[in-house]
């Protein structure tokens, strides 16, 4: 059972992405090179890993380690990064791109510290053996024979609330897309 105090560091972790896409929107500078050149192909990438990734996804029922999660064990972190590696260059910004490394780094850091103490205390031997064979965020270039790796589903993207970060991204873009018309 996660603590208190982990539940809301969650909360706070998955909503702190949306309000700094609000923020970014005042330090915008996109040009038309930024959207094609890097910006939408990373922001893609991450997003479809995260998508790819939450499908297999089970919170607190069973240990993934299908689909993404037979490269790396934290895909959803790493979608995360990719995505805000595409934002900063949509932003058209060095000032962002540091400050999203920095905030990534003292977020996600420990998250994946505290995320794999509680793999460990839930799963036991089974994550253990998962972590030894499967790196934390950078991906593997094969995949680990999992077994029965379990099935990609919509109800998961669902439940995990996928599809709030995809509405955002597409506000996001649009407000971009805007501004970028103005200017």
């Amino acid at each position: 059972m996660k603590s208190r105090k982990q539940v809301l560091w969650n909360w706070f972790r998955a909503r702190l992405p949306l309000l700094l896409l609000a923020a970014l929107l005042l330090f915008a500078h996109p040009t038309w090179r930024s959207w094609a050149l890097l910006g939408i192909p990373f922001l893609l990438m991450g997003q479809g890993l995260r998508t790819w990734a939450v499908g297999y996804l089970h919170k607190d029922r069973e240990l993934a380690t299908g689909g993404p999660y037979a490269f790396c064990r934290h895909p959803l972190y790493l979608g995360t990064f990719l995505s805000g590696v595409g934002v900063s260059v949509l932003v058209g910004s060095w000032t962002v791109g540091i400050a999203f490394a920095a905030i990534f780094a003292a977020v996600y850091f420990p998250t994946v510290r505290q995320e794999e103490g509680y793999l460990e205390r839930v799963y036991g031997q089974a994550f253990q053996d998962y972590a030894a064979r499967v790196p934390v965020f950078f991906p593997r270039l094969r995949p680990i024979d999992v077994g029965e790796p379990g099935r990609w589903r919509w109800s998961r993207l669902i439940s995990n609330e996928e599809h709030f970060t995809w509405a955002a991204l597409v506000i996001f873009l649009l407000a971009m897309a805007a501004k970028q018309r103005l200017c």
